[in-house]
């Protein structure tokens, strides 16, 4: 049998507490599986009018290699307090302006990035309606974003929560799968059921799973109250399983109309996330068929 890939995780880092919390999360992960981590940072310069070309080169190189030790330094010091011994690390800086685009950019050359590993501090205001670095990664980054609250403590990664409209269930699952496999996490399918819909049968439904994912995966359907939000209904969720991090696929968004009148349950939950939340972009047509799509599932699991 071929051995899996060692994934590669890219964690942006700005010297904050919260890139601290995201290297945690990362030191965390890279102690319970092989992973390789890229420490990025993003270098903004500012280039007078007078100066010379040569004068800016000198200028942006010796700025370039200060960030770069400063770099060093600053996850040096993390792995230190963490104690987790030497991961596969490797460090990166680079010029650009926006870190969001610059992140996806950089993402583009690098196809071997498998995730990227944030620290966020949530958003307020203007900054929640018009996005902030993650909440902008989240909706246009083909590369899954792992959002970590800067509250963040380290915790073995055991449980995970993926939350689910099982509108196309089965290659999230196996794609979820591959991630938790390793780290030997427990995963729990989180249905939320509105009125009006058919109610899924949770027993049969979990009988289906078992037979047709070979790792075990937890199924819980649970009444939405119509009152709430999605984000408030899941959070209510979150808060009684208390998981690892919570699992979600997300529609890319492209217009910023859009993403003010809908932002995706995603993006809201990285302005407020106290949980890391791991974010997988939908692929292929829009997932907003009927639910476990095949008849034959479908009639298995009505309510009776």
């Amino acid at each position: 049998m071929k051995p899996a890939r060692t994934p590669t995780v890219l964690v942006p880092i700005d010297f904050s507490p919260a890139s601290g919390a995201g290297l945690r999360f990362a030191l965390q992960w890279a102690s319970q599986q092989r992973i390789s981590l890229v420490c990025l940072h993003i270098v903004y310069l500012l280039r007078p009018t007078s100066w010379s070309d040569q004068r800016y080169r000198n200028y942006a190189q010796a700025e370039k290699k200060r960030h770069f030790q400063q770099l060093n330094d600053f996850v040096g010091k993390i792995i230190t307090q963490a104690a987790t011994g030497k991961p596969d690390i490797s460090f990166v800086t680079i010029e650009a302006i926006s870190p969001d685009i610059a992140l996806q950019q950089y993402c583009r050359r690098r196809k071997d990035i498998d995730y990227i590993c944030i620290g966020t501090n949530g958003a307020r205001g203007l900054k929640k309606l018009f996005g902030t670095h993650t909440g902008n990664l989240i909706t246009h980054s083909n590369t899954p974003v792992i959002a970590i609250p800067a509250s963040y403590r380290r915790s073995a990664i055991t449980r995970i929560l993926y939350a689910s409209d099982l509108a196309d269930y089965t290659p999230e699952i196996q794609r979820l799968i591959r991630f938790a496999g390793p780290l030997k996490a427990n995963v729990r399918t989180l249905h939320l059921n509105y009125l009006g819909e058919i109610w899924l049968n949770e027993d049969s439904l979990k009988t289906v799973l078992k037979h047709q994912f070979h790792y075990p995966v937890d199924v819980s359907i649970v009444h939405a109250d119509p009152n709430l939000s999605v984000t408030r209904n899941l959070q209510r969720q979150i808060t009684a399983f208390k998981p690892s991090m919570v699992v979600l696929y997300t529609q890319h968004r492209d217009s910023v109309i859009q993403r003010i009148l809908y932002p995706s349950v995603a993006e809201r939950l990285s302005f407020q996330a106290k949980t890391p939340l791991l974010v997988f972009p939908k692929t292929g047509k829009d997932s907003s068929g009927a639910k476990l799509s095949t008849a034959k599932t479908t009639a298995l699991l009505r309510a009776k």
